[in-house]
């Protein structure tokens, strides 16, 4: 299964962590995503892309248990901590041109406010900028 996950470069520095750390704990919340799973960060505007693919290595990870202290790439307070986090490895990384708001849009991926199962034109899109 593949899912969408939003995150916001006012809120927090995803490229630095990795970079850094060539991995990332995301916050998981409620979803059922599991383990090798596929799940695609979209910068939420004014970015408005996805930038990353990632494999998902870990899951259900409690807060005590995060290997990565991300203190320093928060940079505000408004994320509030969540019980569980999963951990991402980035297996491509996308230009800020190849999957935008409007091309997901128009592929009936609805509105990235929360995690989101990916739908079929998303994967389709997904596809067709892979084998350019």
């Amino acid at each position: 299964m593949q899912w969408v996950v939003p995150g916001n470069l006012k809120n927090y520095d995803v490229f630095s962590e990795i970079k850094k750390y060539g991995v990332i704990e995301w916050r998981q919340g409620k979803y059922n995503i599991r383990e090798n799973y596929i799940v695609y960060i979209y910068l939420s505007k004014p970015e408005g892309y996805i930038a990353f693919k990632c494999i998902v290595e870990a899951v259900n990870i409690r807060r005590s248990e995060l290997k990565i202290d991300d203190g320093k790439y928060f940079l505000n307070d408004t994320l509030k901590p969540v019980n569980r986090y999963m951990r991402l490895r980035p297996i491509k990384q996308y230009s800020s041109e190849d999957i935008t708001f409007e091309k997901m849009k128009d592929a009936g991926m609805p509105t990235i406010q929360s995690a989101r199962i990916a739908t079929p034109g998303f994967l389709k899109l997904v596809n067709s900028v892979e084998n350019k």
